[in-house]
């Protein structure tokens, strides 16, 4: 259904998005734009921004976890890394690191 209200910009937009989400599931489908793509890559957009600014701004904290063996001897430790994100609080790696990776601000 086409509303009236929607730009051909908009519709050509949301047409890539949907050509797109084809491309990454492989050869020979068909994907039809749903709003939730446009959330999506709004949220990745904003998350890459903030990140931005995270490392600009000295937010992201590494933590140092030991790792012991099964006597409790020390034998290292995991470097990890943590978002504290001045409005949103610790966001998880999980969140943040896979973008990082996307942009290229994996390595700064």
């Amino acid at each position: 259904m086409v509303h009236k209200d929607v730009s051909v910009d908009e519709l050509l937009k949301q047409a890539d998005l949907a050509m797109y989400k084809a491309k990454e599931s492989g050869r020979d489908r068909i994907f039809f734009f749903d709003p939730q793509m446009q959330e999506t890559v709004a949220a990745k957009a904003l998350m890459e921004s903030e990140l931005r600014v995270a490392i600009q701004q000295h937010q992201l904290v590494l933590y140092f976890q030991p790792q012991v063996d099964s006597k409790g001897k020390w034998l290292g430790a995991e470097a990890l890394v943590r978002w504290r994100h001045p409005v949103n609080g610790l966001i998880s790696p999980a969140k943040f690191i896979p973008v990082a990776e996307s942009s290229g601000l994996i390595l700064p």
